[in-house]
């Protein structure tokens, strides 16, 4: 991956939120390859990752908000890390730091602050 550039799949449940960081994301020179927005979508996205050369994920924590099978975006990681080992992970919450990823950012920190941490990756 070039610091630069980066293939993202982006798992967030918030519809605004993850369109308008995408958006940036991409104004920037990311390209986002895939978007999920709830559980089911983002389990049949990780079987994607290898398909379309994902070099980072960005998980938001709170994704269990609207899912009530009692997974959450901790779940995720480790379902990603078991099936692509090698793809960066960035952890999205509202404050909370979560453990096991390679970076964490939170919501309130501006999407400047997301983007440098897709660069130091």
């Amino acid at each position: 991956m070039s610091p630069e550039r980066a293939t993202i799949l982006y798992i967030e449940d918030d519809e605004t939120v993850r369109e308008s960081r995408a958006a940036f994301l991409e104004m920037v020179g990311h390209k986002i390859v895939l978007e999920a927005g709830n559980l089911e979508d983002a389990e049949k996205s990780i079987d994607l990752i290898g398909k379309y050369g994902v070099d980072v994920v960005l998980l938001d924590a709170n994704l269990s908000k609207k899912d009530t099978s009692g997974k959450d975006g901790v779940y995720l990681l480790s379902k990603i890390r078991e099936a692509h080992p090698g793809t960066k992970i960035i952890g999205i919450s509202l404050g909370q730091d979560i453990q096991g990823v390679d970076a964490n950012c939170h919501k309130r920190e501006g999407l400047e602050k997301l983007n440098e941490a897709i660069s130091n990756i």
